[in-house]
């Protein structure tokens, strides 16, 4: 059900890429693919999780598609085709995505062949995925996630995270390193989703996402920034994370 890929970098060296690396390839193809045959995407709709890369935003907006923005877990793409017209990608950052309709989970197998088409479409170009990625990052902004996990084991664990939750609410900081960040719980049924223990810090420039995760004892920190480089990004994450 998930697809992880690994492509040649300048050096030939093979480096992994994230689930928000080949999300965003699989869109920028999609989206490419269409203007090249004259269909038009305005009114698609692509569905990401709120935890997956924002660049998706600045990507589907250059070409008139709608985003929809849903909870963490597939399962939420999943009942969202129900109401969606012109889906055209589902996708989240933990290496899950459904082309097509057919399912109503994250689908490697047409994944991989999506995959597999966009590496031939773009080597016809005398393109690399890896080249194509920086293509992306030029082009709508460096974009930088990561995501930190803190172990909990034990009877204590769940509620050691739910008393940090409950902390966090109750003091939220409102600015990190000098950045004013607004402050979204999603416990309390956000933006017409359902209710759920999430916390949430956005910037313009910067995302800052905790959870506890659903199926193990660790708690999930998701950053994300936005820089005037790779290395710019990749050090505000850094402060975040210090920080929090």
């Amino acid at each position: 059900d998930r697809i992880g890929i690994a492509v040649p970098n300048e050096k030939g060296e093979y480096v992994p890429l994230n689930g928000n690396e080949t999300g965003s390839i699989l869109l920028y193809y999609i989206l490419l693919k269409k203007q090249e045959m004259g269909i038009p995407c305005t009114g698609s709709t692509v569905i990401k999780t709120i935890v997956t890369t924002d660049i998706i935003f600045d990507m589907a907006k250059e070409y008139g598609a709608d985003v929809k923005e849903v909870l963490t877990g597939f399962k939420y793409i999943g009942e969202s085709l129900e109401t969606t017209k012109h889906f055209i990608l589902g996708l989240e950052e933990s290496y899950g995505y459904l082309v097509g309709t057919h399912a109503r989970d994250k689908d490697a197998v047409s994944a991989a062949m999506m995959i597999a088409e966009a590496c031939a479409y773009f080597k016809g170009k005398g393109k690399t995925l890896y080249q194509v990625l920086q293509e992306i990052y030029q082009r709508y902004g460096y974009y930088q996630t990561d995501l930190k996990s803190i172990s909990m084991p034990g009877k204590d664990g769940m509620s050691k995270m739910r008393e940090i939750l409950m902390r966090i609410r109750q003091n939220p900081p409102r600015e990190i390193d000098g950045v004013s960040f607004i402050f979204d719980d999603f416990a309390q049924g956000l933006y017409g989703l359902p209710k759920s223990d999430v916390l949430r810090f956005k910037s313009e420039t910067g995302r800052l996402i905790i959870r506890p995760s659903g199926t193990e004892p660790k708690m999930k920190i998701y950053l994300q920034s936005k820089g005037k480089d790779v290395i710019d990004a990749q050090e505000k994450n850094d402060e975040m994370l210090e920080f929090i």
